[in-house]
């Protein structure tokens, strides 16, 4: 992984000289292109560092309640169940009784 940055790195200086050799950008451009491009990567090392600890302390508090987490899903898959159950029950049985008022009128 080193050998692998290490080769990104000479290949940007390469880059970056022809760029200057050629007049395409001058060094100034380059030294601001290069504080813009170093400031983004230690922005995204902090974030990435803070995130890993916010994961870290998540996963152990979820760890630690993941027997009540269950049992909370568990209820509540169980009263969604129920209503659905007693929804069909309601409309089966209103379904019936406008039959059996209709079996009267005739």
């Amino acid at each position: 992984m080193l050998e692998c940055m290490a080769t990104l790195c000479v290949l940007a200086v390469v880059i970056v000289g022809m760029l200057t050799m050629t007049c395409v950008i001058t060094i100034e451009e380059a030294g601001a292109a290069l504080a813009r491009v170093l400031g983004f990567f230690t922005l995204v090392l902090c974030a990435v560092c803070l995130v890993k600890k916010l994961f870290a302390t998540v996963a152990t508090v979820l760890g630690s309640l993941a027997f009540e987490i269950l049992v909370l899903a568990l209820i509540i898959v169980a009263v969604l169940l129920l209503g659905m159950v007693s929804f069909k029950f309601r409309s089966v049985v209103q379904r019936g009784s406008e039959r059996s008022e209709e079996e009267n009128y005739e």
